[in-house]
């Protein structure tokens, strides 16, 4: 909905967290993929605590979205 919206998929909320990390903290699997797909995104930026989309969806166990998250290549492991 924020793409089709022309909404800047980088905008960020007060903990500084983007789309992406809302999306992986809350197993929205079709969000994820959608936003890894768009080439503005960043995925492998920190909110103000360092915590990036993958540390989102691997603290809370969300194992389908950690998948897809390391099936990128431009996604930062460590």
């Amino acid at each position: 909905v924020l793409l089709d919206c022309g909404i800047d998929p980088e905008t960020r909320d007060s903990e500084q967290q983007t789309p992406l990390s809302v999306a992986s903290r809350h197993n929205r699997l079709d969000a994820v993929k959608l936003l890894i797909e768009d080439e503005r995104v960043d995925v492998n930026s920190i909110d103000r605590n360092g915590r990036t989309a993958l540390s989102f969806a691997c603290g809370y166990g969300h194992v389908e979205v950690v998948r897809l998250l390391l099936g990128d290549t431009k996604v930062d492991p460590n």
